[in-house]
């Protein structure tokens, strides 16, 4: 304890201004004892005051393994005369926190070193951000999607990850120094002007989301969904971190769908046969012109086929409900008076046939597909022939009869020629 004494009468403004020090600072000798702890040292073993910890060893508040080899250290830095700074994860009151330590060795008045003056930090957060970093980089590194990072201010590229550099067709760290026009294919607009409205628009909204047409280095152009944002670094300042999705396919696919979806619409609106598309719930989204023509109008809002009393008061009604099962049906002929749906429509009286075909997804209705064929001249026709038939058939009995009166006429008049 005298020693102690010691260093506090010889050097009362070096322990002053230590003492006072914003970071922890103690002063060890070479088996590990506490000569000297400052007030910020309390503070990370909640102690009230210094002689809780001067005179103690190294041994009493840290783990054996740690405490040894930290012991080690500080004779090292004795025996070489070289401060050396280490990092180790400590349990402390506050929990498991990691600290850096500076350990310089001390000269006694005699110029011998004997102890050294530790000056430890709290590197928790450090560490922790540090971690994070990594790990956020090699997240981005490793993602599906192309990364990269454009300087907001000039448009050049800062950093693109393995996947955006596969995606483009360029060697890892190609693309760093280039102007962000590079990957912007040449449409009706200039790829540099495309660029400097996209960059416009992200400094005003802050970012940018949308399909956009890029180029690979072999000149292959291709379409790519991005999603733009600022992001400020400490290093390049403001940026802009620019997330791509290669669409192609997605591209591809939409285009043969549209060409499907012309194709479909062209059969369906120059169908002959009257075609009426309606949604889940039974209302009417499409009609064709051959529906037009044979109801000389469209459906009204309110018209929904499940309710449809024409086909109800005909007594398909329980069929009709099917639909929504996925159980299509048929009915061969109705009379069909859509002024008796709602005195809107024309009144106007036709024969028909209507078949209902109900479109399924996943066991749910999506849409039904109503066509109907007018068989009013068809229906005539029949009936028409029916009564020729049947007339037919009364002068066929009628000649018949007369026939029969000839034979029996013929015999009677034999029998009188042979008397």
């Amino acid at each position: 304890m005298g020693e102690i004494k010691k260093y506090k009468l010889d050097h009362s403004l070096y322990y002053n201004v230590i003492d006072n020090a914003e970071l922890p600072i103690t002063i060890m000798d070479k088996n590990g004892f506490f000569l000297f702890a400052n007030k910020a040292s309390l503070k990370n073993f909640k102690f009230k005051n210094v002689n809780q910890i001067i005179g103690k060893n190294f041994k009493d508040f840290f783990p054996k393994k740690l405490a040894i080899g930290y012991i080690n250290t500080i004779k090292k830095v004795i025996n070489t005369k070289k401060t050396i700074r280490t990092e180790d994860q400590i349990i402390i009151p506050q929990g498991e926190r990691w600290f850096s330590a500076i350990i310089t060795p001390i000269k006694n008045s005699n110029g011998l070193i004997n102890s050294v003056q530790i000056i430890s930090q709290d590197i928790t957060h450090e560490k922790e951000l540090k971690s994070n970093t990594n790990f956020y980089t090699k997240v981005i590194k490793n993602m599906a999607e192309g990364v990269y990072v454009i300087g907001l201010k000039d448009g050049i590229i800062k950093y693109a990850n393995l996947k955006f550099e596969q995606m483009f067709g360029y060697y890892p760290g190609e693309l760093i120094g280039k102007d962000v026009s590079i990957i912007n294919a040449s449409t009706k607009k200039d790829p540099k002007k495309i660029a400097s409205e996209i960059i416009g628009f992200i400094k005003k909204n802050g970012e940018w989301h949308g399909e956009i047409q890029n180029i690979k280095k072999d000149g292959t152009i291709f379409w790519c969904y991005a999603n733009v944002s600022i992001f400020k670094h400490s290093k390049y300042g403001e940026v802009m971190i620019a997330v791509h999705s290669d669409i192609s396919e997605r591209k591809k696919i939409e285009s043969e769908l549209e060409r499907e979806r012309k194709v479909l619409n062209h059969v369906i609106d120059d169908n002959p046969y009257s075609i009426m598309i309606t949604n889940s719930q039974g209302k009417s989204i499409k009609v064709n012109k051959a529906f037009i023509k044979l109801f000389k109008t469209k459906p009204l809002p309110n018209y929904n086929i499940f309710t449809d009393p024409i086909i109800k008061k005909a007594g398909w009604q329980k069929q009709n409900l099917a639909l929504k099962k996925g159980v299509p049906y048929s009915i061969p002929e109705i009379l069909f008076n859509p002024h008796n749906i709602d005195k809107k429509y024309p009144n106007r009286s036709v024969y028909m046939s209507i078949s209902a075909v109900p479109i399924m997804y996943k066991n749910t209705l999506k849409n039904v597909i109503i066509m109907h064929k007018d068989i009013t001249i068809e229906n005539k026709t029949q009936r028409e022939l029916k009564e020729k038939i049947n007339e037919l058939g009364r002068i066929n009995n009628l000649l018949v009869g007369r026939e029969l009166k000839m034979i029996e006429l013929k015999e009677k008049i034999l029998k009188l020629t042979k008397k």
